[in-house]
């Protein structure tokens, strides 16, 4: 336990003795081990205990409970949390009952702080904590509070929302293209009725609006697009195909290129008006009475009214109420006065071209207001003339447009910033995408297996080759359980000692048996790496397993032989001794016992021959025969004069290097027992041996009958069985069987066809 921390002084002077949880010294390890960990972590840990799950925590989760700090230390969770308990008591039950780790991201808790009942959100997760027998004896709890960033999110949305909403009801049609090629991002239902097309996003304006092309509009956008100027079109005919046939529209509109932070034009905002309605309605007014048709077409807010030469000489009462000066104040040129100085010199050029040429007049420009602010209006005029096409008076208004330029300019910069950060959002998960598949790649070419643990242990991640060693079908089944899991109990102290220096920032290694998840047996060597985050603590775990069966099965060869030699070497001493008194009880003379003596020893010594494969790896044969195995095996332990001592009987079998030196081991361990303990060890006794196929196996069959007596079970199984009962299951894949009888015993083999190397074992030549 630290020396420091506010947590750590608590605890260790808190009265546990009254508690149910005794006195600190009496505390379990895994109790111990946790809570180490907590008040090492600088992440807000607390550790519930036992039936009633009583709460320990560290410094950082301290602030959590707020009020309730300290009190909340020793005491039940659901006495401490009883606000939140409909909750998080399920959860803790759960994991309680299945041992399965929970995580939850933005929960939402009720949670009662200063009296009243608040909505908070957390992240955290509970981690069962295993006891040495198995069971789950606590939770092991890490979180922290993201309402801040629940309550931002939520604005930010609600913003996003409220500006598309803006968007989508702006009275004029608005559209917004990206790139040079003018793709469609953006439009709203006005443009869609202006066009009279649906669905047009993501289309170029060639491919949506092919009429226009031949009208010039996807020029002037090219124009705009290189050159970074706005293009402003007023009442300009258009021919678009709304329906069966093509309508003509006068529409007054407005390309404004969209600059990116570095300057360069990255796509075009259009606003249009249709004006068709507007400009027949001036040319019927006009028709029908000319000079009425010039006050009405500018009666937008103020009216003004010059000479044919553009002296003003009439203002209405809504431009001296509007702009506050004198009556007459502004008459002749002194209009120009009220303009801003920055558009004074433009408006006086455009007025002067249509005074020279009779062109309406129409310019957006600042006006001063009574209130001495500079707002934006529209100014338009047009002239009358008479019946000799001489101009003769000019009419004109003037509009307020300030409200709807400041908020067009806003509607823009705002499109644009969104428009910005989407783009760049895109950019950002493309090259994650791509990040993450880079790495996933270099992860699946390893040739071991790498798994991704979270900081609790569970598995996020395993690459292509743990599918494959560890028989994997169903990844499910791994990602997302506690790593620990998938190992043997007797690994479990391993694996938690690595996960834990792991957690605290140190390496590990350890190796240990681990069975796939179809059963097959292998051992692995085990690297467990933290990755640290900036701040050098532990943010993920990386678990690099190698196999390693093939070393160990090695090593356990080399000693088994070690132990079959000195094995070997008693058991030929008492074959030798068993021999020569077999021997001495049917030669008749020394010369004749001599002679049998020294036929039995060659024979002997070619069945030693036969097994010296197993110890030595030095028999070279390319082939033997069953039959040909045994009979050389047994030849040294028969009792000469008796051929009905031994019968063999089964097909005609070959048998491959590997199997037959196995064989070899097996039936010498056999026939050794058979002379010292079975059949062979008396007068009298017989050994049958006899082998058949059956469907995909081999069944050889040894019994053994004793002529006098009682043949007993063995009370303990001696190195000789143990290392026959290893070669036919490890070696030879098959299994033993003993039927021990009153008179003898019967030992089954049983062997898969596929041991033996060849589809039907059968011998292949002559």
């Amino acid at each position: 336990m630290p020396t420091t921390g506010e947590m750590a002084s608590r605890i260790r002077d808190f009265d546990w003795a009254s508690s149910p949880l005794g006195p600190i010294e009496t505390w379990p390890q895994p109790l111990r081990s946790a809570l180490s960990i907590c008040l090492y972590s600088s992440f807000p840990t607390a550790i519930y205990w036992g039936p009633e799950l009583r709460l320990l925590y560290n410094d950082a989760w301290a602030p959590i409970p707020a009020e309730r700090h300290p009190g909340a230390l020793g005491r039940p969770g659901k006495e401490v949390w009883q606000d939140i308990w409909e909750v998080v008591g399920p959860q803790f039950e759960k994991v309680l009952a299945t041992g399965e780790g929970f995580s939850t991201f933005d929960q939402m808790l009720p949670m009662v702080r200063g009296g009243k009942a608040r909505e908070t959100y957390w992240n955290y997760s509970f981690t069962p904590i295993w006891d040495e027998e198995g069971r789950v004896v606590g939770v092991f709890n890490q979180g922290n509070e993201t309402t801040e960033i629940v309550m931002a999110r939520r604005r930010a949305t609600a913003e996003i929302a409220r500006l598309g909403q803006m968007f989508q009801q702006a009275p004029a049609a608005i559209a917004m293209t990206r790139g040079p090629d003018h793709v469609f991002e953006l439009t709203n239902p006005a443009y869609d009725r202006l066009v009279g097309r649906e669905n047009v996003i993501g289309q170029t304006v060639v491919e949506a609006v092919p009429e226009v092309v031949a009208q010039g509009f996807v020029d002037l956008l090219d124009d705009v697009y290189r050159s970074g100027e706005a293009y402003v079109g007023k009442a300009v005919p258009v021919t678009l195909n709304r329906g069966d046939t093509p309508e003509e529209h006068l529409v007054d509109f407005i390309y404004q290129p969209l600059f990116e932070e570095n300057g360069e034009v990255s796509g075009i905002f259009m606003q249009a008006t249709d004006v068709t309605d507007a400009v027949h309605a001036e040319q019927a007014l006009r028709l029908s009475e000319e000079r009425y048709q010039a006050i009405v077409n500018s009666i937008d807010q103020m009216i003004w009214s010059t000479r044919p030469d553009g002296y003003h000489d009439f203002y209405n009462d809504r431009w001296y109420e509007y702009t506050g000066v004198p009556r007459g104040s502004t008459d002749g040129e002194a209009w120009n006065g009220m303009f801003h100085p920055d558009d004074r010199a433009r408006a006086f050029e455009v007025w002067g071209k249509s005074l020279a040429t009779g062109d309406p007049y129409e310019i957006e420009y600042r006006l001063r207001h009574r209130s001495g602010e500079y707002r934006w209006v529209i100014g338009r005029a047009q002239c009358l003339r008479d019946e000799d096409g001489q101009i003769i008076r000019w009419y004109g208004s003037c509009t307020d447009i300030h409200d709807q330029k400041l908020a067009e300019q806003k509607l823009a910069a705002q499109a644009a910033a969104l428009t910005r950060e989407i783009e760049q959002r895109q950019k950002n998960e493309i090259a994650l995408r791509e990040s993450e598949e880079f790495n996933r790649s270099i992860i699946d070419s390893s040739g071991d297996c790498i798994k991704v643990l979270d900081l609790g242990g569970h598995v996020r991640f395993l690459n292509s080759t743990a599918r494959v060693q560890l028989e994997i079908d169903d990844e499910t089944t791994v990602v997302g359980r506690h790593w620990l899991s998938h190992w043997p109990k007797e690994s479990h102290s391993l694996v938690r000692d690595a996960l834990e220096q792991a957690q605290n920032g140190h390496g590990a290694r350890f190796s240990s048996f681990r069975p796939t998840d179809k059963g097959t047996p292998k051992w692995w060597d085990v690297v467990v790496t933290p990755v640290l985050g900036a701040e050098g603590t532990t943010e993920r775990i990386v678990c690099l397993s190698r196999d390693i069966s093939a070393q160990i099965r090695a090593e356990e060869a080399r000693d088994l032989l070690l132990r079959e030699m000195d094995h070997r070497v008693k058991n030929l001493f008492s074959v030798a001794s068993g021999m020569v008194s077999m021997t001495a009880r049917n030669a008749e003379t020394p010369s004749e016992m001599a002679d049998k003596l020294k036929g039995r020893f060659s024979a002997l010594a070619k069945a030693h021959d036969l097994i010296r494969a197993a110890l030595g790896r030095e028999y070279h044969h390319a082939e033997a025969r069953l039959s040909s195995l045994l009979t050389e095996i047994l030849r040294p332990h028969l009792d000469c004069g008796r051929s009905d001592q031994v019968a063999l009987s089964g097909p005609e079998l070959y048998l491959p290097v590997e199997a037959s030196t196995s064989l070899a081991l097996v039936f010498h361990e056999l026939a050794t027992n058979t002379v010292k303990y079975g059949s062979l060890a008396a007068p009298g006794g017989t050994l049958d041996v006899t082998w058949e196929e059956q469907s995909d196996q081999l069944v050889l069959c040894w019994k053994e009958r004793i002529a006098e007596g009682r043949l007993s079970e063995p009370t303990a199984q001696g190195f000789g069985s143990r290392l026959v009962t290893s070669t036919t299951t490890g070696q030879l894949n098959g299994t033993i069987d003993y039927d021990w009888q009153e008179d003898g015993v019967v030992i089954t083999l049983t062997i898969p066809l596929e041991t033996l190397d060849s589809p039907t074992g059968h011998y292949p030549g002559p």
